[in-house]
């Protein structure tokens, strides 16, 4: 089975539809997560796949996150993950975590950070 043949592959973020910025340095990685744990979380609301589309999943997340890396100037070095922001802390309207996709650069330490488009950060305010 193709990837593209699954009901998987529209969840797999377009990536158009993210900004690439880059930082320096993220030296803490306790906040980020292997990819598979994104597609797991897609597994969520859509029936859980087999072993085979998970990969092809998680193959075809990679690749579009590695391209949009690339253009940005990733020299393709380090492992991609994902960390997941949680609602209280993303204005998006939504009661799910916000995706946001990172890899850092082995030779020079430069993380390159893949935002939704329009993603605001908030800070929850003490209800009186």
């Amino acid at each position: 089975m193709k990837i593209e043949d699954s009901k998987f592959y529209a969840h797999i973020p377009n990536m158009a539809h993210y900004t690439i910025q880059e930082y320096h340095h993220v030296d803490d990685f306790r906040c980020l997560r292997p990819l598979s744990e994104f597609v797991s979380d897609i597994s969520g609301v859509l029936d859980s796949p087999d072993a085979e589309i998970a990969e092809l999943a998680i193959a075809e997340l990679r690749k579009r996150i590695s391209a949009a890396f690339r253009k940005a100037g990733w020299e393709g070095d380090g492992d991609i993950n994902v960390v997941f922001v949680p609602p209280f802390l993303c204005d998006t309207g939504y009661t799910s975590c916000t995706a946001i996709f990172h890899v850092k650069q082995s030779n020079n330490g430069t993380s390159y950070i893949a935002l939704p488009n329009g993603v605001r950060f908030i800070t929850p305010q003490k209800e009186n």
